[in-house]
Order: C-alpha cells, then structure tokens, then sequence
C-alpha cells in the first residue's frame, strides 16, 4: 500500500510529463486524418471506366480500320518500308550499312 506522500508526489510526476508526448499524440493523430481522407477521397470519386472518353474513341477507331490486316502482311510491310528508308541514303552514312551485302 502507498503512503498519502507518494502517492501525490506520483501525481505531481505524473503531471509533470513532456510536452513531447503530446506532440507524439498529435502526429499519429495528424498521420491517421491523413489516411482516413484518402480513403474517403477514394471511395467517393468512382472511376466510370465504362463511359467513352475521345482518347478511347481515336484508339478504337484506329484499331478497327487495322484489325482487316493479318498480322503477317502487314509486318512484312512495314520491314519494307523500313528497309527503303533505311537504303534511301542512310546506308551510305552507317558503317554496318557499307559492309552489309545486299538484300536477297
């Protein structure tokens, strides 16, 4: 059992704590406003993933007027077309491109 003398002079040191704690305390405080408004930010603004936006539109619009092209023709196409555009002169200027033989 404790005497009447300590436990005040308990009390007093008790009362005595560092304003540190309290700072502590503040900053989890601060820390789970922060989190907590995120996850209200969150789950307030849902994302209409479904609705059509312009960039979608142009994309799938590209991708229809490619999709009747078969994947083999057209990347023989574009090796072709990369193939004059690089023996349209740049060849001439790349030291790979002197020493390469020609095309079959």
């Amino acid at each position: 059992m404790q005497s009447q003398v300590e436990r005040e002079r308990l009390l007093k040191l008790m009362g005595k704590e560092p304003v540190g704690s309290w700072l502590v305390l503040a900053k989890c405080a601060a820390g789970l406003a922060a989190v907590a408004l995120i996850a209200v930010i969150g789950l307030g603004a849902p994302i209409n993933i479904a609705a059509p936006t312009l960039k979608s539109a142009i994309f799938a619009a590209a991708a229809g007027a490619r999709a009747h092209m078969r994947s083999q023709p057209h990347r023989k196409q574009v090796f072709d077309e990369r193939r004059a555009r690089f023996q349209g002169g740049v060849a001439a200027q790349n030291v790979a491109g002197q020493a390469a033989q020609p095309a079959n």
